[in-house]
């Protein structure tokens, strides 16, 4: 774990994390025109920062409003269509990421690479609350995993694996840093780390929808619990028959014996046969119309936490200012990148069912005019004749 750490940080490092302060340093497109073109709104931002040591909200919104003034329209048409690109980019990436309930397997299965792998995609695809809990596991399994399915692991893949996880976080975490450090946020001018804190957040709704894996909550029901206890019984009584005929203790007769016998085994495989039969339905009766209410409960409280996380981005990044469309399709685009390796991985860990793969081959039948059906060969002998 503190490997992967070190990695990580090293990787952010070496992408170059901006710590320029506010309003010193912005994307490459705007850089001259809101710095050197400006030099009254900064000479103004340097005093009071220099008055106060800090930047209030007060002196970061009135140096905004500097900047502003000084922007053309068309400057301005620009950074809105920015904004409208970042608002989006939480909903449109979500579609492209793993679900909550896939980071959510993968987070049990391969718990590192899970938790970099939400890191490294925070845009979340969320179900609608208070409908039937959704389980990858019982999917069809990816067509990407079908090919993988079965054989050994490969370890220089496992490392490609990692690695690509931690350099697609790393990338997210300076991305975002980047966002902060070079614009602003106009309801919150003076805070440059709510872009992080939104993709640090990411792991909050799968670590909900992993309460209800730490306790059983489907309990047994009270009828299978009767039929456990007359199959004990049953093996039991079987056991001290045997017990008495090795022994000599059964003073009756071979013939009464191997009749008794028959006749046990036969009603004992009758008994066996209802009891699979009757448990079997009930079991798949329970699994399809039944769910546990704590499950329940607790599966739409966590895509209302995948909710509140993607309308909290959607806010973030719709507010960002001082970014132009071409400088904000290069973060859309790390974004994407990182979602991206993230899906594939996901998809080339998760088994899902192997039966799901072969579908069923179904027999060719032929049918008469009178609706029975016909043998091979026979439904040409009737179009001939009928010809």
């Amino acid at each position: 774990m503190k490997t992967l750490l070190a990695l990580l940080y090293s990787a952010t490092l070496l992408l170059g994390t901006s710590n320029a302060t506010q309003f010193q340093n912005f994307y490459p497109f705007y850089q001259t025109t809101l710095t050197t073109e400006r030099p009254d709104c900064h000479a103004y931002y340097n005093a009071s920062i220099g008055a106060h040591n800090t930047s209030n909200p007060n002196t970061c919104k009135h140096m905004a409003e500097c900047l502003l003034k000084g922007a053309g329209e068309i400057n301005k048409g620009d950074w809105s269509s920015a904004t409208v690109l970042l608002g989006l980019t939480p909903s449109i990436l979500g579609m492209a990421a793993p679900t909550i309930e896939e980071r959510l397997q993968l987070l049990r299965e391969r718990p590192i690479l899970g938790f970099l792998s939400i890191i490294a995609a925070p845009s979340l695809m969320f179900s609608r609350p208070w409908i039937r809990p959704d389980h990858p596991d019982k999917k069809r399994m990816s067509w990407i995993r079908q090919h993988t399915y079965g054989r050994d692991p490969n370890p220089y893949w496992i490392v490609v694996q990692y690695l690509s996880v931690a350099l697609a976080a790393a990338n997210v975490i300076e991305n975002t840093i980047r966002l902060g450090n070079q614009t602003i946020i106009s309801w919150k001018c003076n805070m440059t780390y709510l872009e992080l804190a939104w993709a640090l957040l990411a792991p909050v709704p799968p670590l909900v929808a992993l309460i209800r894996y730490l306790r059983p909550f489907a309990k047994k029901p009270k009828e299978d619990e009767d039929l456990e206890k007359d199959e004990d019984r049953k093996i039991h009584r079987n056991s001290e028959h045997v017990k008495a005929s090795e022994t000599g203790e059964a003073t009756e007769t071979s013939e009464a014996t191997e009749t008794s016998e028959a006749t046990e085994t036969s009603e004992a495989t009758e008994t066996r046969e209802a009891t699979k039969t009757k448990e079997t339905s009930e079991k798949t009766k329970a699994s399809d119309d039944q769910v546990d209410f704590c499950e329940g409960l607790l599966d739409s409280f966590t895509n209302i936490c995948g909710l509140v996380h993607v309308v909290f981005g959607t806010i973030v990044l719709s507010s960002v200012q001082f970014i132009g469309t071409l400088d904000a399709l290069g973060v859309v685009g790390r974004f994407t990148a990182s979602a991206l390796i993230v899906q594939f991985i996901t998809m080339t860990q998760l088994y899902g069912e192997p039966d799901n793969l072969a579908k069923p081959r179904f027999e060719e039948r032929v049918y008469g005019m009178d609706g029975n059906e016909l043998e091979k060969g026979e439904g040409r002998r009737e179009t001939t004749e009928q010809r």
